[in-house]
């Protein structure tokens, strides 16, 4: 089970949402606001369903406040559901190169590499100018990767794995994946949501039949 995007800070602030049905929409359209009460709309956001998708946006959600939207065909009933975090993300966000994939890669191939010397399936004579091409780019990287370092940029780092060649890190995209933050609060206000939304929609009939009596 991998290790979900939300953690425990963001958790806490996401406990103290509520969830608000935002009135005016009419038809197919229905929007609602993810607030923590008293803050109006800072550190808000809106979600818009739509007949064509999904709108997240406002002053604290993925891709700063310019918000973003899911492909076509999502909507109000898949997004209260429970969703595993990667295949929420995919319907929503774009991979991007991330340098600390790339410098994990590096690092499990020198184990598997070491590996397979110790194991007889490899001569280490054979592999040591890889290893030593390897091992120097985790020496020279600062931790923060800057544009000079072979893990700071997708072009670097396919400069160091042509050198060494290991063409499989490129074609499988193990240097990939989503914008930690932009991932956490994507999970983290549809995981907010789906647990709120039936308290609001419980809510809303009690309030509607009492209207009625």
């Amino acid at each position: 089970m991998s290790k979900s995007y939300v953690d425990k800070d963001l958790q806490a602030e996401l406990d103290k949402m509520e969830l608000v049905k935002l009135e005016g929409c009419s038809g197919d359209f229905e929007a609602y606001r993810l607030q923590i009460p008293g803050y109006g709309r800072m550190q808000s956001c809106m979600i818009l369903f739509t007949p064509e998708g999904i709108v997240i946006c406002g002053d604290w959600c993925p891709n700063d406040n310019q918000g973003l939207c899911s492909n076509y065909g999502y909507g109000l009933s898949w997004f209260v559901k429970k969703l595993g975090e990667q295949y929420l993300c995919e319907k929503f966000l774009h991979k991007e190169y991330l340098p600390e994939h790339a410098r994990e890669y590096v690092e499990r191939r020198i184990e598997e590499i070491n590996f397979d010397i110790a194991d007889g399936e490899r001569d280490e004579e054979d592999v040591e100018e890889k290893l030593d091409d390897l091992r120097s780019a985790l020496a020279a990287d600062s931790g923060t990767s800057t544009e000079g370092e072979y893990f700071g940029t997708l072009e670097r780092f396919s400069e160091l794995m042509g050198k060494t060649e290991d063409w499989d890190a490129l074609t499988d995209g193990v240097c990939m994946g989503y914008n930690p933050r932009d991932a956490a609060l994507l999970c983290g206000l549809q995981q907010t949501f789906s647990k709120l939304f039936p308290v609001l929609s419980e809510s809303r009939q009690q309030q509607a039949k009492g209207t009625i009596s």
